[in-house]
């Protein structure tokens, strides 16, 4: 079985997301919707930047796991409005400025997995009544 490289967000399993398969998924996501290079937030020198996004990215993956973070993401390039200001989005803004929508991607997240919950538990029933 061929490994799949972390930074492969597109057939890299949820579960096995980390910072750089974040990092790779924002970089592709903001060439995709408008087209330009990803930099990261903040001022100071770039390396710096970089090193700062990981850390914000670690640590928002171990607090909230990777599936409410790309859920975050997505949510947040969905709401956001593009400028001159602002015309693309790093986790570092996301993460300075978009805080309410983490709360809206862990309801989201939430429910998701409560359907999911549901759906077995409705298909383990059937299963069980198909029986007699």
């Amino acid at each position: 079985m061929t490994r799949i490289s972390t930074k492969d967000w597109r057939n890299l399993p949820i579960e096995k997301w980390n910072v750089s398969t974040a990092h790779q998924y924002l970089i592709d996501r903001n060439r995709e919707l408008y087209g330009v290079t990803y930099e990261p937030f903040g001022s100071g020198s770039v390396s710096r930047r970089w090193s700062t996004e990981k850390g914000q990215l670690k640590n928002a993956i171990n607090k909230h796991g990777a599936e409410v973070i790309r859920e975050y993401i997505d949510i947040c390039f969905a709401t956001h409005r593009v400028n001159l200001q602002y015309p693309a989005m790093s986790f570092g803004f996301i993460f300075a400025y978009k805080r309410a929508e983490l709360q809206q991607a862990e309801i989201a997240v939430k429910r998701k997995q409560q359907r999911a919950e549901s759906a077995s538990s409705a298909e383990e029933t059937e299963i069980e009544l198909d029986w007699f």
